[in-house]
């Protein structure tokens, strides 16, 4: 149920990043949906799993590009796996705890990312050009994220998990039986 989940926020993101990144664009920050997907699936998968969706995520962002294949999804995987050893346990997380965090994945993930296009291509850049713009988008991504997350916490509250009344009642018939 949680590749479904996923699935589906990987889905909307590549939507949102391929459709509607230039007009939701902020100044000079421009909305990375695929790295904040990329943020959500560090901070609910684990192991195999999360690098295999962080590998396809990358790949997404890759295809998004007009650079060669391949830069994003060795980025997203290789900071994936420093994050599993880096990030602490789901139990630890409180939320004045995770903007923070949030910042610190998506914000070296990018300056990574634009610092191996800018060499592939060899283009000259200006360097606190490219840095506002990645501290700008890794800010955008991780409000993005914290909103999500915290619309997810108070839906899970207002939501019960159970309808009232559901609780089955189990009753051992054959020790009723035997007595």
């Amino acid at each position: 149920m949680k590749h479904l989940g996923l699935t589906i926020l990987t889905y909307v993101a590549l939507v949102l990043q391929s459709g509607a990144g230039q007009s939701l664009s902020l100044g000079i920050a421009r909305p990375e949906f695929l790295s904040a997907a990329w943020a959500v699936v560090l901070l609910t998968s684990t192991g195999r799993s999360c690098l295999l969706w962080a590998g396809l995520i990358g790949l997404l962002d890759d295809c998004l590009t007009d650079q060669p294949l391949g830069i994003a999804v060795i980025v997203f995987v290789l900071a994936a796996a420093v994050a599993q050893r880096v990030v602490p346990p789901r139990s630890d997380r409180r939320l004045f705890v995770l903007p923070p965090m949030i910042l610190t994945m998506i914000f070296p993930v990018l300056m990574l990312c634009a610092a191996a296009r800018i060499l592939v291509s060899g283009r000259a850049v200006d360097l606190p050009v490219v840095l506002m713009a990645c501290a700008a988008a890794a800010a955008y991504a991780t409000v993005s994220v914290t909103g999500g997350l915290v619309l997810w916490r108070i839906a899970r509250r207002l939501i019960p998990s159970r309808p009232a009344g559901s609780a089955l009642h189990r009753t051992n018939r054959f020790r009723l039986l035997a007595k």
